[in-house]
């Protein structure tokens, strides 16, 4: 049986971003165990708005080098 992992990141509202939009609260200054993280887990699930705020973010490079990578949408042609 595979282990699943559950990973968000929220504000005390339990909000992901901003009302503007904005995820600026998110930079991080140091790894805080990321790396090690990111090294267990082999498939990324995420929603339509998360995946285009990553694009935005990182545009030039793989959302999750080395991960299957899954994006649930009513919007997004398939295969996007």
């Amino acid at each position: 049986m595979r282990r699943i992992k559950y990973f968000v990141a929220s504000n005390l509202d339990s909000y992901i971003s901003r009302k503007d939009g904005g995820v600026d609260w998110l930079s991080m200054d140091q790894d805080y165990g990321m790396k090690e993280f990111f090294a267990s887990v082999d498939v990324a699930v995420m929603g339509r708005k998360t995946y285009q705020k990553a694009v935005e973010l990182a545009p030039s490079g793989p959302l999750f080098p080395g991960m299957k990578n899954y994006v649930f949408s009513h919007l997004l042609p398939k295969g996007k």
